[in-house]
């Protein structure tokens, strides 16, 4: 990703605002990123606790090995349906290069990394992300990766055209800022609502609750009880 401009806005009440909500976006941002850290931090402090006592060491070994059995008997058929998503994307992927008759390829992979040479030599800009994709060009070149090459001058030219715009419209351009942290923090505060509601993060709310030891080992012993159940299910073929 680009380095993120910071435009000046004319002097306006209108302005003012956008740059106020554009900054308290950029809080609320900061503020769920560091929330997630602290419950994942309640997380590795639980189980680091727990980890102390073989019982339940015992347990969450077992509990693991079930899920696993689980994931097996679910997913044989939709491992097998990747696999062929996989392959037609791979062939997908080989199209754009197939596009260059065979004969041509050698002059036209030269061709390529010139232009990206141009854009990211060290003598040619002083963009610290172009700099670092400059090591990119060359590895892809040596492979004589067409397909790699054809990609990221496609996104080194669109990153250009959108920097562009941007500089020319400074108050656009943070209005499409503002809608980008609107996504942002509205997916962050759907990660941090998955985190309080894992495993793991009900192993840190036992931990802080009396009895710990004892509830986490009662806890575990009915989550096995049950996935035990559920592996004789499936294996009956309900």
């Amino acid at each position: 990703m680009l380095p993120m401009l910071r435009p000046q806005l004319p002097d306006t009440e209108q302005g003012e605002d956008t740059e106020k909500e554009f900054q308290r976006l950029a809080e609320e941002r900061d503020r769920l990123e560091a929330a997630i850290a602290e419950a994942q931090s309640h997380i590795d402090q639980a189980s680091e606790y727990f980890a102390r006592y073989p019982e339940y060491v015992e347990l969450e070994k077992q509990l693991q090995l079930l899920l696993r059995e689980i994931e097996i008997l679910n997913d044989d058929r939709a491992q097998e349906t990747l696999k062929n998503m996989a392959a037609a994307n791979r062939i997908a992927d080989q199209k754009p290069a197939e596009r260059v008759p065979i004969e041509k390829q050698k002059s036209y992979i030269k061709k390529l990394y010139k232009k990206l040479c141009l854009l990211t030599h060290p003598d040619k800009t002083k963009n610290p992300v172009l700099l670092e994709l400059h090591e990119v060009v060359h590895r892809l070149y040596s492979m004589g990766d067409i397909r790699g090459l054809e990609e990221l001058a496609e996104r080194i030219n669109a990153a250009s055209s959108k920097h562009r715009f941007l500089r020319e419209n400074a108050r656009e351009y943070l209005r499409i800022r503002i809608e980008e942290y609107k996504q942002i923090c509205s997916q962050l505060r759907m990660n941090l609502a998955f985190v309080r509601t894992t495993p793991g993060y009900q192993l840190y709310r036992i931990y802080c609750g009396p009895y710990p030891v004892q509830n986490a080992v009662y806890a575990l012993k009915n989550s096995i009880r049950n996935l035990q159940n559920h592996i004789s299910n499936l294996k009956s073929g309900f």
